[in-house]
């Protein structure tokens, strides 16, 4: 059984699956729903939040209570990888100490894990500042105003941090393309 610490890089790994072809609103949505659903309430003075469910919650939840949140195609991703970290077949902590290219390689072997994701998590889960998540939006930069070169490798390991303005950039700015 794993421990919520050890639960923290698994949660942004979740999230990350439940990104997969959806606006931020959306993914905000599913997220909160689904704290709703599985995760604890915390009452504060000013209104009931919930936590982000734990990886047994996540692996035994129904499957019609987590498509209500939103996930469809998603769930036999999200309850796998729930039940690997649950019962220890994956120490997503002790993948810290590999090289980029070994966890990227490692984050791939999840369902529903493409380079997107995996570099998403590399990025926001392991601090791995030199990983690009290439979403359409970023995509988009790098066609029409880079010609099609990918102008991020030239950051090094600023790569990843250089990408987020950018995706800030177009978010705020989506007249321009």
């Amino acid at each position: 059984m794993i421990s919520a610490a050890l639960w923290t890089n698994g949660k942004t790994l979740i999230s990350f699956i439940i990104s997969q072809r959806k606006s931020i609103p959306a993914i905000k949505k599913s997220i909160e729903a689904l704290a709703k659903l599985q995760g604890e309430a915390l009452h504060t003075a000013y209104e009931d939040v919930y936590t982000f469910p734990t990886a047994l919650a996540l692996s035994e939840a129904e499957d019609s209570a987590l498509s209500d949140c939103g996930l469809g195609y998603r769930i036999p991703y999200i309850k796998q990888t729930a039940s690997a970290v649950h019962h220890g077949h994956t120490l997503l902590k002790d993948w810290d100490s590999l090289d980029d290219m070994s966890l990227l390689s490692m984050l791939k072997t999840f369902h529903g894990v493409g380079d997107k994701v995996a570099n998403c998590v590399m990025l926001f889960a392991y601090g791995r500042t030199a990983s690009v998540p290439i979403d359409t939006w970023i995509h988009k930069i790098i066609a029409e105003k880079y010609e099609g070169q990918n102008p991020f490798p030239a950051y090094d390991a600023n790569a990843g941090i250089m990408q987020q303005y950018a995706f800030y950039y177009i978010q705020k700015n989506k007249s321009l393309f």
